[in-house]
């Protein structure tokens, strides 16, 4: 071959342009736009669509139901950002989050199927705000529910629950962030996102410092410890209310000093 074939066809070729396959399946609209539905999991369950054959002494894979609907996910990639994005759209909740350089064969098999919402930045962090309203949303149906369920004694441990919390517990959460904010840096902190790229630094930190304060101000024999104090009858709720309630409490701590992403 001419040695300098090679250079004569790079110059004179005409731009390569990748062909996308067009969108199909159920589609789903989000403040004006609509987003093709996805069938594919990701690393949940692979596709919903294709039959799993379990592999010989492997473990057992639970399929859905075949009436089931397996149009459940939204996948978006942010192609400013380079992220690859991937929530279930019934209720909003976040499975996929990472870097789209470490996730080519993904966003390779989706775009194969039309799966995939290639989207700016802009329309991707609307998707993300959307998501996150969907998903307060049915946290708080699901609050609502419960909490028109709960009898008295659970009720009257749940608020014994806030107060210690608000006794023993907010004011080391307060200090800790206050101390982030100044710049402090959280003993044992190491950021799970060193580059910042998804989550801020102050973020991660705040993170850590609550859930290290949780972990300890906030043990199950601690807090049974101060309720029994206060003559509450553990006997008089199910013996995981009170793993519930901290829990209850735990989510709203970090709803409320969390900075933003």
């Amino acid at each position: 071959m001419d040695p300098l074939a090679p250079r004569v066809a790079q110059r004179f070729a005409g731009e390569v342009v990748k062909l996308v396959p067009k969108p199909h399946g159920p589609q789903i609209e989000i403040n004006g736009k609509h987003y093709v539905l996805s069938t594919d999991s990701g690393p949940l369950m692979g596709d919903l669509a294709e039959k799993q054959e379990p592999s010989e002494g492997g473990a057992r894979i639970i399929s859905p139901p075949e009436h089931a609907n397996k149009w459940r996910y939204l996948w978006a990639y942010n192609t400013d950002e380079q992220v690859l994005a991937m929530w279930r759209v019934s209720d909003g909740d976040e499975k996929v989050w990472e870097n789209a350089k470490h996730a080519g064969s993904q966003i390779i098999r989706l775009d194969k199927k039309g799966q995939l919402n290639r989207v700016k930045a802009q329309e991707f962090h609307a998707i993300v705000a959307w998501m996150r309203k969907k998903t307060q949303e049915v946290l708080e149906a699901l609050k609502e529910s419960v909490e028109a369920n709960k009898d008295d004694a659970e009720k009257a441990l749940d608020v014994l629950v806030r107060e210690y919390f608000d006794k023993h517990v907010k004011h080391h959460i307060e200090k800790g962030l206050a101390d982030v904010a100044r710049g402090a840096h959280p003993f044992g902190f190491k950021p799970y996102d060193p580059k910042a790229e998804h989550v801020s630094i102050d973020r991660q930190a705040s993170v850590y410092v609550i859930s290290q304060i949780l972990k300890k101000e906030m043990a199950e024999p601690k807090v049974e410890a101060w309720l029994r104090q206060h003559k509450f009858d553990m006997n008089a709720v199910h013996n995981q209310a009170l793993e519930w309630a901290i829990g209850d409490v735990r989510d709203a701590a970090f709803e409320k000093y969390l900075p933003p992403r």
